[in-house]
């Protein structure tokens, strides 16, 4: 998947045999004004060597991404998704492991 294909409000699943981990981040305000602290979770996705033994596989909505004045990494443009009901940034490189599932389509 690349970032152009990305569509807001369509649905994405990561492909077979891979790993996710999150990470928490606080953000304690931005180049520019006063704004308050934040909390960003982060997912990364990897190619692992086996299929994922997960019953119910991960579902990602695509909300669209925003140009922040704070960056994770050093990187200030941020895809969003929503997961389980949590929004979420999906790293960078990791989009590049997700799948887009069709309406017809099961997982």
């Amino acid at each position: 998947m690349k970032v152009s294909e990305l569509v807001p409000g369509a649905i994405y699943t990561p492909e077979k045999k891979t790993v996710t981990k999150d990470s928490q981040h606080t953000i304690l305000g931005v180049r520019h004004g006063n704004q308050p602290v934040i909390k960003v979770k982060e997912r990364c996705i990897w190619r692992g060597f086996n299929e994922a033994n997960v019953p119910n596989p991960q579902v990602y909505m695509y909300l669209g991404f925003t140009m922040d004045e704070w960056s994770i990494n050093d990187i200030y443009k941020h895809h969003w998704f929503l997961v389980n009901g949590e929004e979420i940034v999906v790293n960078n490189y990791s989009l590049k492991l997700l799948r887009k599932i069709k309406h017809e389509s099961k997982l």
